[in-house]
């Protein structure tokens, strides 16, 4: 009896264990990442967003691309991306003077994309892909301007990990005043 009652205890404790396994080393984020509005790549907005462990930090390639956070583990690249365009860049335009129940409404019988929300400011979530290619991305309109968060990876499906990690960053993201 002695013997049952210290397994039970053991095999509680490993349950606990594994049970708070993925919230320690799932999508853990650092410092805060701040983007200054005097870079001409912001078009005036001004953020702040915590950064991904693990990943190593570069500038954007392209003239919209303001960071990207890269990780390559077992030879996979997992990468979260930040741009943002003007709604003349993206030609979105005639979105400029849209409302967010419209959106909401436009959005709610969307079957590939979602209303969206980041930060009180409208926008969507759509997940993409070809081949072997998944990204997760969500679409803010901010004045005159598409702040884009992507998660990317080389797969059929984006794993619960990198979808963990976009939603938790997304959480952290902040616009400051002009």
């Amino acid at each position: 009896l002695h013997y049952l009652t210290i397994k039970i205890k053991i095999m509680k404790k490993l349950l606990l264990i594994l049970a708070f396994l993925p919230l320690i080393g799932i999508s853990q984020l650092s410092d805060y990442y701040y983007f200054s509005n005097g870079n001409p790549k912001t078009n005036g907005l001004e953020f702040s967003i915590k950064k991904p462990l693990g990943y190593e930090q570069m500038s954007g390639g392209i003239s919209t691309t303001i960071v990207k956070f890269s990780k390559l583990n077992e030879k996979i690249t997992k990468e979260i991306i930040i741009s943002i365009y003007t709604l003349e860049e993206a030609g979105l335009e005639d979105m400029r003077n849209v409302s967010k129940s419209e959106l909401k409404e436009f959005f709610g019988s969307s079957e590939n994309e979602q209303y969206y929300e980041l930060c009180g400011y409208p926008g969507w979530i759509a997940e993409d892909g070809f081949n072997n290619f998944r990204s997760l991305q969500s679409f803010t309109i901010i004045n005159n301007n598409i702040f884009v968060m992507k998660a990317s990876i080389m797969q059929k499906h984006i794993p619960y990990e990198l979808e963990a990690l976009f939603y938790k960053m997304s959480k952290t993201l902040e616009f400051l005043e002009e």
